[in-house]
């Protein structure tokens, strides 16, 4: 049911607008078009389709500040749109596909809160929480609206991330290694999303789980914290 009241809204707002990329999701959407049409990480000809202004690297290529995230879970949508219209990556029917795609990541992610949530409280109360942040905050909009962004794809990896962190049984064998996967994953995505994995490491403090599992953790965090600082010291 959520997931077809943002598809509704989704093609709607693309019926009213026209298009489903601008903005910043110009940019995340240049990866994948750039991997799959042109082979390359070249977005001299996506910047100029866009009408975005260039601005070159030390070695001449075209800078692109945004994360390349996004772009790995829009790959399996946007290559089913290419096998089916073989075209240029930029039609209608491409930035549908890829659309309707990061709904779906995102409204996955509304589960995974909501499984969260379920861990502490009724399915009922945790299901009316879930539907609330979405209709209440600007995620009904980055999942409904603008999906192709990297907010959508973000809270799904964050979701899962919380579930994982929260969850029971963290400490059984190979739990602790998909939670460090995946907060690899949202560093890719949005890397100042990291931040938010902090006080996991110091959550985790608190509970009975292997020492030495807990400070590789930590360090774990600690070095993918310092990689965030660095990249927005990088492109401010």
């Amino acid at each position: 049911m959520t997931f077809l009241l943002a598809v509704v809204v989704f093609l709607a707002h693309w019926w009213v607008v026209g298009s489903t990329v601008w903005g910043d999701g110009r940019f995340y959407y240049a990866y994948v078009r750039s991997l799959v049409i042109d082979g390359n990480l070249n977005f001299t000809n996506e910047m100029k389709h866009w009408g975005e202004s260039m601005v070159l690297t030390k070695t001449g290529m075209v800078a692109n500040k945004y994360a390349l995230g996004p772009a790995i879970f829009w790959l399996p949508g946007f290559l089913i749109a290419h096998l089916i219209v073989r075209g240029d990556g930029y039609s209608q029917f491409y930035q549908l596909v890829v659309g309707l795609s990061s709904v779906f990541w995102g409204i996955l992610g509304l589960w995974f809160c909501w499984r969260t949530a379920c861990f502490y409280f009724s399915e009922k109360n945790a299901l009316l929480a879930t539907f609330s942040i979405w209709l209440a905050t600007n995620l009904f909009f980055y999942t409904a609206v603008d999906p192709i962004n990297s907010h959508a794809v973000s809270f799904f990896v964050a979701s899962v991330v919380a579930c994982l962190a929260l969850g029971k049984n963290l400490g059984q064998s190979g739990k602790l290694g998909i939670l460090r996967v995946a907060i690899g994953v949202l560093g890719m995505i949005r890397p100042q999303d990291l931040i938010f994995t902090l006080p996991i490491g110091v959550y985790l403090l608190k509970k009975k789980i292997n020492f030495i599992k807990i400070i590789n953790f930590i360090i774990f965090i600690t070095l993918n914290f310092y990689s965030m600082v660095n990249f927005l010291l990088i492109n401010p």
